[in-house]
Order: structure tokens, then C-alpha cells, then sequence
């Protein structure tokens, strides 16, 4: 999975959106897809905020934690 785009430009691509500019014309300027233009608009409309949201795996320490305290319990556990 890619890096988010930066908050700065986020901010900036909004801010070229509520001056009247179209979401196609906001993507051809900043050259980013318009997917991403039309996601930030609905991102700022639903949450008030542009930040990113967490990447990776949430679950994976949960898991682990899961088998090693399985692990302390039963001896005969195996982890895989």
C-alpha cells in the first residue's frame, strides 16, 4: 500500500474546490485523480477533518497477543 497524500495538499485541493472550481479541473491542476478529489470532498463533508486514516494491519497485534497469552496458558500450544 502507497504513502497517503500529505494534509497540505488535501487542504489545498479542498480550498481550490470551494473557490468554484470543478472536481476534474482540481485534479487536472494538482495532477492527482479526480477519485481523489471527489474523496477528500466527501472525506471533509463527513468527518470535518482531511487526515489520513491509519494503514496497515490492526489486527495482527491482537493476534499476537492472543497467542502468547493462549501460549502461557496451554503448554502444548504451538505457534505458527
Amino acid at each position: 500500500m502507497g504513502k497517503p497524500h500529505p494534509v497540505e495538499l488535501r487542504e489545498r485541493v479542498v480550498a481550490f474546490v470551494d473557490e468554484g472550481h470543478t472536481h476534474r479541473a482540481a485534479a487536472r491542476y494538482f495532477r492527482i485523480s479526480p477519485r481523489f478529489v471527489n474523496d477528500m470532498i466527501k472525506l471533509r463533508r463527513e468527518t470535518k477533518a482531511l487526515s489520513p486514516k491509519p494503514q496497515g494491519e490492526p489486527h495482527r497485534d491482537c493476534r499476537r497477543r492472543f497467542c502468547l497469552s493462549h501460549a502461557a496458558k496451554y503448554t502444548s500450544f504451538i505457534l505458527a
